[in-house]
């Protein structure tokens, strides 16, 4: 579209908010049509006399509240939607005025192009078997993408030893029914993912957080465990760690594998950003392929809502996971298989990555100018940043008073194995801002409050 030009209403709200507001009127109205094509950044920027950086920050707005798609390389596009626009009331960072750093949102600007996708997938003389019930045993293309998926994270595994689940989390559960029941002791890293905390409180199995050093999980701690009692899974994420972003290295993971063969402990292996690491060490299912649980995502790597992920799962227990894949979700959407499926076949699912990679880490660089480079130990690949407390903040604190600040990020309890005695630090997710100017706009406040002791206020948690 070349002739389009906004009407900005001016008022108390920041000049791209006005931008995003007016995008989103024309698209509710009409004035935008589905699929029209807006015009570049700098040529809008040059239309309305404004800055560059205005209209690319507005852009991401009106994509976040759901009226344009972005394609990298071809521009933004009218998002194809029928019925109402529920977007003239969204509330959101922009509307709050939050610049929220809280969630690990997966770098959407940079996700695969979805309407190609979908029109391609139209295109086929045999679409509509994608909405039939359809048994994932029967389809071996689906079958050759996950392993193609399995081996580009490092785990190559043998004919029949890949099932495929709903996400990452739904694999942990699946994984974790199948490996523990009821009072059955599970360990962690002291900090760990949340969901699988969640899915091993409703499975009802006893959870101990290992402390960790700089490498990850302490392997005397993690031996003294084992030797006193019998843990039946030891969880690990080793490369890019949730919430601390450390990668394990590889001598680290051949303690731990080591440890886990000599006392009889099986592991999950829950690897879904590997694949930011251009060269990440060798995963802990190589080593001890017998008793590793591997999970590689697509959501975080690749898009948020390909809710997929492919295991690697040791011939002796490939019947009881795919059992338990069966009574958890009896089969997983044909159409994000056939999504996921071919961009893993075409390279745009390792094209997607490579972009998220370039991006999350110059979102980094960005953070080490801003609050300098020993502020964190977290790897320049991963989405988030953990920064330990100092001058007598809490964790609870700091996250209170950054909002208030109007910055969001989360402290360590939600992390935390034992959440009284978690360890205090917040996590800062690089990847949820909506571009590097908003992101530096939170680190310089979370730096503002780095540099000064915390205020005991009263009341507050």
């Amino acid at each position: 579209m070349t002739d389009w030009k906004p009407r900005l209403r001016r008022g108390d709200a920041p000049l791209y908010q006005a931008l995003a507001d007016a995008i989103v009127e024309d698209v509710a109205s009409g004035r935008l049509a589905p699929g029209a094509r807006l015009p570049t950044h700098r040529e809008l920027a040059g239309r309305l006399s404004i800055s560059l950086g205005t209209v690319t920050r507005a852009y991401q707005e009106a994509h976040s509240r759901g009226a344009l798609d972005a394609a990298p390389g071809r521009g933004s596009f009218v998002r194809r939607l029928p019925g109402q626009w529920p977007l003239a009331g969204a509330t959101g960072p922009a509307a709050t005025g939050l610049i929220d750093l809280s969630v690990a949102h997966p770098l959407y600007g940079y996700d695969p192009d979805l309407a190609a996708a979908l029109r391609s997938l139209a295109e086929g003389v045999d679409a509509q078997r994608l909405l039939r019930y359809q048994p994932l045993r029967e389809h071996p293309r689906y079958a050759a993408a996950g392993h193609q998926w399995l081996a580009e994270c490092g785990c190559p595994m043998p004919r029949g030893g890949m099932q495929i689940a709903a996400g990452a989390q739904h694999a942990g559960f699946v994984l974790l029914s199948v490996l523990a029941g009821p009072g059955d002791l599970v360990l962690t890293d002291e900090l760990t993912y949340p969901g699988f905390l969640s899915a091993a409180e409703l499975r009802g199995v006893r959870v101990r957080g290992v402390p960790m050093d700089r490498e990850g999980m302490d392997p005397d701690a993690l031996r003294e465990i084992c030797r006193r009692e019998r843990p039946s899974v030891l969880y690990l994420v080793p490369t890019l760690q949730n919430p601390t972003g450390i990668l394990v290295p590889g001598k680290r993971r051949e303690a731990l594998a080591e440890i886990a063969e000599a006392h009889d402990c099986r592991v999950i292996e829950d690897d879904t950003l590997r694949l930011l690491v251009a060269d990440p060490p060798s995963t802990i299912t190589s080593l001890i392929p017998h008793r590793s649980f591997f999970i590689a995502s697509m959501s975080k790597a690749v898009a948020g809502g390909v809710r997929l992920a492919f295991m690697g799962v040791p011939p002796t227990h490939a019947d009881a996971v795919e059992a338990a894949l069966g009574a958890t979700a009896f089969t997983v959407s044909p159409l994000l298989l056939e999504l996921g499926g071919t961009w893993i076949e075409d390279g745009s699912a390792l094209r997607a990555v490579a972009r998220k990679r370039a991006e999350i880490g110059e979102r980094h660089r960005l953070a080490q100018e801003i609050l300098g480079p020993g502020a964190s130990a977290s790897h320049a690949g991963s989405y988030y940043l953990w920064l330990a407390m100092r001058d007598g903040w809490s964790s609870a604190e700091f996250e209170a008073e950054a909002r208030r600040r109007g910055v969001g990020v989360t402290g360590s309890r939600p992390f935390a194995a034992d959440p009284e005695a978690a360890p205090d630090g917040v996590r800062v997710c690089l990847s949820a801002a909506e571009d590097r100017d908003q992101l530096a706009a939170g680190l310089r406040t979370l730096e503002l409050m780095l540099g000064r002791p915390a205020r005991r206020t009263p009341g507050l948690l």
